[in-house]
């Protein structure tokens, strides 16, 4: 099922990690990782993470009255 959505979650993720926040967003993950492995509190970073994720389209809200 995930191979038929392959090619659109390839051109996302490009759009996506393929800035300067995207680059970051990847450097945080990979922190977070390592917080994990380590047994550190990583909750903040993951809040960080989560909060820098953008999203520019139509909400479902918004679809839905179209």
């Amino acid at each position: 099922m995930i191979a038929r959505y392959e090619p659109l979650l390839r051109r996302v993720e490009r759009l996506r990690f393929g800035t300067a926040t995207g680059e970051e967003s990847a450097r945080r993950h990979d922190r977070f990782i390592e917080l994990c492995v380590r047994g550190e509190a990583a909750a903040a970073l993951a809040e960080r993470t989560w909060h820098s994720l953008t999203c520019t389209g139509p909400t479902i809200d918004e679809r839905r009255s179209t």
